[in-house]
């Protein structure tokens, strides 16, 4: 059996016994290999007889928050979702102790087509760009709305205000892997406490880390063939979601902030931010578009309490690349330098 270099890849003889009984077809595991996505949950895949493919997903090892790393909830929402019209991959099996290879995993189908981390999606013929944006909104818009209760998932999130819930579980995380004071991460929380939205909506399905990197793509077709990574979704308000893909946007271009801020979307044959929610608005059925400033603030801070925590697992020696966690942990005071300027030009 081939392997690759990484040092905590899965146990192949532990493993094949669990795939011999849930997927049979697959056969014997003749390679294992660790993907670059994962950073929070090592990804792996496995390749079997006559090139057949699955992924494992695994929590890290080391000790972890209570509620971070959460794959027991990732593999149920996806299996929710099988039968939907929100792509998927289909699930295989959930172990989830960690008595076979360390961790609690779970394994999933592989999905074709091919994963992009640039939203500029150079690599692309031009003509073929801003098709796939128009799929991520409507992608998006579907599962926004689907009832949860309807695919078994009315409980998969508590009541209450989510941007409430949201804010005082991301502040919890980010004192408890703070290395520094940073003044931005401060102020920003101070005005994200003073501006909180005390009106409820109706709870609906969000994944709460919609972006280009968690999606398989067919380029060809212009089409989202798989939505993953899940390990932030929950029931709450949609307009977070949308929230996350604009702060993405308003990022600079680049292999660790991966936006796009300042690129002539014309000229690249990109989607404007307005065409992309005109686009999820009329799949929504939504007459008017939503006020996101709100919630793009708050992704800016959730994205720099990820970043912060994924510095701490690397100062801790828990990240799956110690490197890249230093890396993006350096980005946490731009995240929120650019949230203050946001909240700036909206008032």
């Amino acid at each position: 059996m081939a392997v690759t270099g990484y040092p905590d890849l899965p146990d192949a003889a532990a493993l094949q016994p669990v795939i011999d009984r849930h997927a049979p077809a697959f056969g014997p595991i003749e390679s294992i290999e660790k993907t670059a996505a994962g950073q929070s949950n090592p990804t792996f895949v496995l390749t079997g007889q006559a090139g057949a493919r699955m992924v494992l997903r695994r929590k890290p090892f080391g000790t972890l928050l209570k509620s971070a790393h959460a794959i027991e909830r990732e593999y149920r929402v996806m299996d929710a979702l099988a039968g939907t019209d929100v792509p998927v991959p289909r699930m295989i099996h959930l172990e989830p102790s960690g008595d076979l290879i360390g961790a609690p995993f779970f394994l999933m189908d592989h999905v074709g087509g091919e994963s992009r981390t640039d939203p500029r999606l150079t690599a692309w013929p031009r003509d073929r760009r801003a098709p796939v944006m128009a799929d991520m909104a409507r992608v998006l818009a579907r599962l926004h709305r689907l009832d949860p209760a309807r695919i078994g998932l009315g409980d998969f999130g508590p009541p209450g205000n989510y941007f409430a819930r949201q804010l005082g579980r991301w502040t919890k995380q980010y004192r408890a892997t703070e290395t520094g004071r940073i003044g931005p991460m401060d102020a920003l929380i101070d005005w994200l406490e003073d501006h909180l939205d005390q009106r409820e909506v109706a709870p609906r399905l969000v994944h709460g880390d919609y972006r280009i990197d968690n999606l398989r793509l067919d380029r060809a077709a212009g089409q989202v063939l798989a939505v993953l990574d899940w390990e932030l979704s929950t029931l709450g308000d949609p307009r977070a979601d949308l929230g996350a893909v604009f702060m993405q946007w308003a990022m600079p271009p680049g292999r660790l902030s991966r936006g796009l801020d300042g690129i002539d979307r014309d000229a690249e044959g990109l989607l404007p931010d307005r065409a992309f929610l005109e686009i999820y608005c009329a799949e929504a059925g939504l007459s008017a578009p939503p006020d996101l400033r709100f919630a793009i603030a708050f992704n800016f801070f959730r994205m720099g309490a990820i970043l912060q925590g994924v510095k701490k697992r690397g100062l801790d020696g828990n990240a799956s690349d110690p490197a890249r966690a230093a890396a993006l942990g350096a980005l946490v005071p731009d995240y929120a330098t650019r949230a203050l300027a946001t909240i700036n030009a909206g008032s």
